[in-house]
């Protein structure tokens, strides 16, 4: 069972983007210190402040508060893909939909469909 860490997501969120508490702050209209108690858990992101992490991570508030209560890898892949490029993030799903469809009746392509996923997976990481 994994136990969900919304603080530890924030900070794994930010540093992914190699951002620092302040900028973060800065982008958000907080402080460091607000988001020092964010990361720590000592405060959580309440209805005042999820819509303007949100904004300043460049996602819905739905999807920011996703990130928050997921896995902490798939937090950070959720900020990466939020930072691309909306004809990049177009692309990208084209290329899924259609490898999908290209493997959905040929079980033996599966392998080199879930290898595409590894390698955009790890592509939105280096970015």
């Amino acid at each position: 069972m994994t136990i969900m860490n919304p603080g530890k997501n924030l900070k794994a969120m930010r540093e992914a983007l190699h951002w620092t508490q302040g900028h973060l702050g800065k982008l958000a209209g907080m402080s460091k210190g607000q988001i020092s108690h964010l990361e720590t858990g000592n405060r959580r992101a309440g209805p005042a402040t999820r819509p303007r992490l949100a904004k300043a991570f460049n996602m819905t508030e739905n999807a920011f508060t996703r990130a928050l209560h997921a896995d902490k890898e798939d937090a950070v892949l959720l900020v990466l893909l939020h930072q691309l490029p909306a004809d990049l993030k177009e692309k990208i799903v084209s290329h899924l939909t259609d490898l999908f469809y290209t493997i959905q009746d040929k079980p033996e392509f599966l392998s080199g469909f879930i290898n595409q996923i590894i390698n955009l997976k790890d592509l939105a990481k280096k970015i």
